[in-house]
């Protein structure tokens, strides 16, 4: 039986190998205290901004037609979406299309270059509002939704925003994400995962390629709760994956736990059977969001 070997997994492979045998003598990827400097040192070749720049192509909204000809809303409420990495664009396409239905609206944004930490992600959330929807969208009847990795930036964002997020949803996340501390805490994992980054091949990557460098300084921001959970007061609608295999059992209960002990705000959780992984049926989420409008768009972040 033949094997079809690629390049980026020959390049794992080596790195691998090397990573075992020597100990990281020699290898431009250091394992032990030097590996978080060598990533940031990595991350300085490339031009930061000031503030990370949105523009309007980087924000997508549905319906496109927020409002009829005599300019009233059509729109009750609306989803600000922070998705992962992977796949992004496709994230929320089918929960767009039936909860517009319900006469509600989305919002979703790709990540911009320059943008490297959670909080400028959540901040970026925040500017899409007040810069880009204002005549499109009342910004204080919405929900932010965090899927994957961008949980932690959704979660951020609704502790923080000046533009006050009613709810939150999240999808196949935790609030401390298990990947962050792990591979920062294992020196020889950590410097794998960032070989297999680094060397992948540019064409593998797809929609997320621009962002490889800006994925390596995510795992490096690990202050990124400016902020008490508290200072959320309003509902979380929590929903996961039973096969995902990176959210565990105890990693789950303690996002629950630590989201029930808020001062005020609610939480709902949903395990979905059936699910292909870290992937999450998007019909199946778009009837759970369904289900729960009145509890995410209730009342409960002291806003009038």
């Amino acid at each position: 039986m033949a094997v079809k070997l690629t390049r980026r997994d020959f390049m794992r492979g080596c790195a691998g190998l090397a990573a075992l045998l020597t100990g990281g003598c020699g290898l431009p990827f250091p394992l032990g205290a030097d590996a978080e400097q060598f990533v940031r040192n990595y991350l300085s070749k490339f031009p930061e901004p000031a503030e990370p720049v949105v523009s309007p192509d980087d924000v997508s909204y549905w319906p496109s037609n927020l409002r009829d000809s005599d300019g009233e809303r059509l729109t009750k409420g609306s989803f600000l979406v922070f998705h992962g990495f992977n796949g992004g664009k496709k994230v929320m396409n089918a929960e767009a299309i039936e909860l517009s239905d319900l006469g509600y609206s989305f919002v979703k944004f790709s990540y911009p270059r320059g943008v490297r930490t959670y909080k400028e992600v959540a901040r970026v959330g925040e500017r899409v509002f007040q810069d880009y929807s204002r005549e499109e969208i009342e910004r204080t009847n919405h929900v932010a939704v965090g899927y994957s990795l961008g949980g932690p930036a959704a979660m951020t964002y609704a502790i923080n925003a000046q533009t006050h997020p009613k709810g939150v949803v999240l999808v196949n996340t935790a609030i401390e994400h298990p990947l962050l501390p792990r591979w920062m805490e294992s020196d020889l994992l950590f410097n794998l995962w960032a070989n297999s980054i680094i060397m992948t091949p540019e064409d593998e990557w797809g929609d997320s390629r621009p962002y490889k460098e800006d994925a390596l300084s995510l795992f490096l921001d690990m202050e990124r709760f400016e902020g008490d959970l508290n200072k959320f007061r309003g509902n979380v609608l929590y929903v996961v994956s039973s096969t995902d295999p990176i959210f565990t059992r105890d990693i789950v209960e303690n996002t629950i736990e630590k989201l029930a002990a808020r001062e005020a705000g609610e939480v709902r959780f949903y395990s979905v059977d059936g699910q292909n992984g870290h992937e999450m049926d998007n019909h199946v989420l778009a009837s759970i969001i369904a289900e729960n409008l009145d509890f995410l768009f209730a009342n409960n972040n002291g806003q009038e």
